[in-house]
């Protein structure tokens, strides 16, 4: 089959580029033809909130790609529809996770539909985190041009059943990261972090945007301080918020001795120490859909403690998974605590969520259009 891809690639950060990266390289492995369209520029500058938009790893899965789409220039969306013709694939699959983006997809969606070529959108998130009032118009105008749409999470399937009628969705999982995995023992991933071998250590991973949680995460480890227990609680990742108001959080409650803050993007090469070091992944989100963080916790076998607004695609019945209430910092301390005095299998999640499933649906979803 000849597929077009859509989306951010290497050299773009963050996890859908990781997602797209990855995704071509599976169909490409698989046997089919991949024309990779990625974008020329993801955001303006001044509209981007963290430090940058491309990824400062050493190590990094890349695909062959045409950087040609502009979020705001007409003639680039015309480039690249010239470029899907010349290909003239049998299905489009475009990321959708922005309304940023709305009118260069809602151009292409109108142009591809005359041309009668299938398009897919890859829903990571029906509508963005920090939602504004027009966005729900937006999406429900430039996802109505779809075909077809390829959901993640229960949750995002009803949330697109809500804004179009009767979409031909394919639920699918979220893969596992394809992600080094060495022997790097714990107490010396920790020892590389400054943190004592011996130290409880749980994980917060990801940029930090307000929906994520961190401050009820901060909260709960206030509430193990009357108890013996002292886990470190180790946050990694760029803040597109005020970090300080974390900061004066974790001064007030006295946590001073027990948060660690490593405040930037975590390059490939360094996750693994991040993981191994940790004894629990902390997924507090007040909001959201599904979490590659979350799957790269389960690669390396951590036991999640996630809120009950993230858990929706996560196979608590076979993998250790703490499941709390969003927002409530008293039941997720007692997950902390579970977490660090139980004796977890911990044994990696690397068959659950692959990608050869991913790409089977792939290739019945043409024939299902």
């Amino acid at each position: 089959m000849k597929i077009v891809l859509i989306g951010p690639v290497y050299p773009y950060r963050g996890g859908i580029a990781h997602f797209t990266t990855a995704l071509a390289g599976e169909l490409l492995r698989a046997g089919h033809q991949v024309q990779v369209i990625s974008f020329a520029r993801q955001y303006p500058a001044w509209l981007y909130p963290g430090k940058s938009d491309k990824d400062p790893s050493l190590q990094h899965e890349q695909v062959e790609a045409r950087y040609l789409l502009d979020p705001l220039y007409l003639w680039t969306w015309r480039r690249a529809l010239s470029a899907i013709y010349v290909f003239q694939p049998d299905l489009v699959i475009a990321q959708w996770w922005t309304t940023f983006w709305s009118l260069a997809y809602a151009h292409l969606g109108t142009a591809l539909r005359r041309r009668g070529i299938p398009l897919v959108f890859c829903i990571h998130n029906v509508l963005p985190h920090e939602n504004r009032l027009p966005d729900r118009a937006l999406a429900r105008w430039v996802l109505g041009k779809g075909s077809g749409y390829i959901t993640f999470s229960p949750k995002e399937t009803g949330r697109l059943e809500g804004l179009l009628a009767h979409p031909r969705v394919f639920a699918a999982r979220l893969p596992v990261p394809r992600l080094p995995h060495t022997r790097l023992d714990p107490a010396d991933a920790r020892r590389a972090l400054q943190i004592p071998p011996d130290q409880p250590t749980l994980l917060f991973f990801g940029i930090v945007r307000p929906y994520k949680g961190l401050s009820v995460a901060i909260e709960a480890l206030s509430l193990l301080k009357k108890e013996p227990l002292r886990p470190t609680l180790l946050v990694a990742g760029e803040f597109w918020e005020d970090e300080e108001k974390y900061r004066r959080q974790i001064e007030q409650l006295g946590l001073g001795a027990q948060v660690k803050i490593d405040a930037r993007y975590i390059p490939n090469e360094e996750l693994e120490t991040f993981f191994r070091a940790a004894d629990g992944f902390v997924a507090p989100y007040l909001n959201g859909t599904q979490s590659a963080a979350i799957k790269t916790a389960m690669s390396y076998g951590l036991p999640i403690l996630a809120s009950d607004q993230i858990a929706s695609d996560l196979p608590a019945d076979d993998y250790p998974i703490l499941i709390h209430r969003a927002g409530d910092a008293a039941q997720l301390a007692g997950h902390m605590r579970a977490c660090i005095q139980q004796d977890w299998p911990g044994q990696p999640a690397r068959a659950m969520d692959d990608w050869s499933s991913l790409v089977a649906l792939i290739e019945q979803i043409r024939g299902r259009l």
